[in-house]
């Protein structure tokens, strides 16, 4: 666990398995700092790579309220240089958008997060749930995940669930 871009050996550890011909890699990022070689293995064109960040806000303040921390604009920056001249049309950059019980589980919100992973040029957005939200079936959730999937898709972005299914939220 951790974060990949603060180890040192982390173009060592992605050489070993790249020699060892793997040839999937997920990579999880806070994209609080830049990683040189994780852009790269975005770029490979012998792999399938995604990079997955959890920004989980499209402004500064309710980002600060959710990380407890003022990043916002460096990961931000960072997602749109991960995101740059990609190559490899098999590795992608996913922007995670996870639903907090009364901080950003309503439609203002993630209309703001998806308008602006739009502006910064992700095209792919994934949609989750705290993992201790309350009530999951019979809460606001699979109406915000509806309005976030159509939202997104009109604007010619992807959008998807982490694990589940939309109709597994409305038994």
């Amino acid at each position: 666990g951790g974060e990949p871009a603060l180890l040192e050996e982390l173009p060592d550890i992605i050489n070993f398995f790249l020699k060892e011909n793997a040839s999937y890699f997920m990579v999880f990022s806070s994209a609080i700092k830049y990683a040189k070689s994780i852009h790269e293995l975005l770029n490979n064109e012998n792999i399938t790579a995604e990079l997955l960040v959890s920004p989980d806000a499209g402004n500064r303040a309710l980002y600060k309220k959710i990380k407890c921390t003022d990043k916002f604009n460096e990961v931000i920056n960072n997602l749109k240089k991960y995101n740059e001249g990609i190559k490899n049309p098999r590795s992608r950059v996913i922007a995670k958008y996870i639903c907090i019980k009364n901080i950003n589980d309503n439609p203002e919100n993630l209309k703001e997060f998806i308008d602006l992973m739009n502006k910064i040029g992700i095209k792919n957005i994934r949609l989750d749930i705290e993992y201790n939200y309350p009530d999951k079936i019979n809460s606001i959730i699979p109406s915000l995940f509806k309005f976030g999937k159509n939202y997104a898709e009109s604007l010619n972005l992807n959008a998807d669930f982490n694990g589940i299914a939309l109709h597994d939220l409305e038994k």
